[in-house]
């Protein structure tokens, strides 16, 4: 057999270690792009069948959710949700989740930490909570 030959490390200099860095960071965006597609067209569905299905589909993908994904939650809420629900839908504590990261999206955006809540986002949200008939001060607040 014949010996096996080492190849030797490759020394990277800066630019090679930034072209391999944004390499890692388009893949990675790539990445968090399709899941949250994905998410939404899930969401969509949900929606098709009623809020406690869009809500599984919220508590299934906690912390994972992006501004559009919230604002379509939200917005499906509010079109799905029967008046006689909107107590159930509100002491959900998925909905109170999906307050949360709302709450938290909107102030990283207002840090300028994250650019995942955009005003359109941010309209639909508080449209769907005034149809939901809920005013969570503190929300409206960050996202007005």
């Amino acid at each position: 057999a014949a010996p096996m030959t080492q190849t030797p490390p490759v020394l990277l200099d800066q630019a090679g270690i930034q072209a391999l860095l944004d390499e890692y960071v388009t893949l990675y965006t790539d990445m968090r792009n399709t899941c949250a597609k994905m998410i939404n067209k899930e969401l969509v569905d949900a929606g098709e069948q009623n809020s406690m299905m869009i809500l599984e589909v919220v508590g299934r993908y906690n912390g994972q959710l992006n501004g559009l994904n919230l604002a379509t939650a939200f917005h499906r809420l509010a079109r799905c949700t029967s008046e006689q629900q909107i107590p159930e839908v509100l002491l959900n504590p998925d909905f109170v989740k999906m307050l949360d990261m709302a709450q938290t999206l909107a102030h990283q955006e207002l840090q300028h930490q994250t650019n995942s809540m955009t005003a359109k986002c941010s309209i639909m949200i508080l449209w769907s909570l005034a149809s939901l008939e809920t005013f969570p001060t503190d929300l409206f607040s960050l996202l007005s």
